[in-house]
């Protein structure tokens, strides 16, 4: 969620600007807006806190009452040394947790420092759990515009 919101670092704050746009698809699930410069909601200034022993700031993303979304509200915690997203707590719009996703496993991976892990549990189904691990990434792959095309993607259909 982190990666669809423009940010700068100010201190000890995270200052998020505006919400990606392009109308597609956050990681969330949510419909992002399809004007770039239209936030999609507020954000909280960021608290201090920790997580798994981590110095954290956590952030409560709030959207807007016409805003497309399915979340009420969600907060994150991100790591004030690396900036890496280690958890999304997400809240439906009466204010009850529905899911959290937890991130671990830091490490460099594709040259990149980044959780390695993902585990994404609803509240409200004890035992239940999806879980992703990366094995292996690269970033920055060139990839010809003919990858994305409709027909290509009926083709590499399991």
């Amino acid at each position: 969620i982190v990666e669809d919101y423009d940010h700068e670092i100010v201190g000890d704050t995270i200052l998020i600007v505006d919400q990606a746009g392009g109308g597609g698809k956050t990681p969330s699930g949510n419909a992002a807006p399809s004007d770039p410069d239209t936030p999609a909601g507020d954000i909280a200034p960021a608290a201090d806190s920790a997580l798994a022993g981590r110095p954290a700031w956590e952030i409560k993303l709030t959207p807007k009452p016409e805003a497309a979304v399915v979340w009420g509200e969600v907060r994150l915690w991100i790591s004030k040394e690396h900036y890496l997203q280690l958890r999304a707590e997400y809240y439906d719009e009466d204010g009850e947790l529905v899911n959290v996703m937890d991130m671990s496993r830091i490490q460099v991976m594709g040259g990149r420092l980044l959780p390695t892990a993902m585990a994404m549990r609803p509240v409200e189904e004890e035992g239940n759990l999806t879980r992703m691990t990366y094995q292996d990434i690269e970033f920055d792959l060139e990839i010809d515009d003919s990858f994305f095309s409709q027909q290509n993607m009926k083709r590499i259909r399991p």
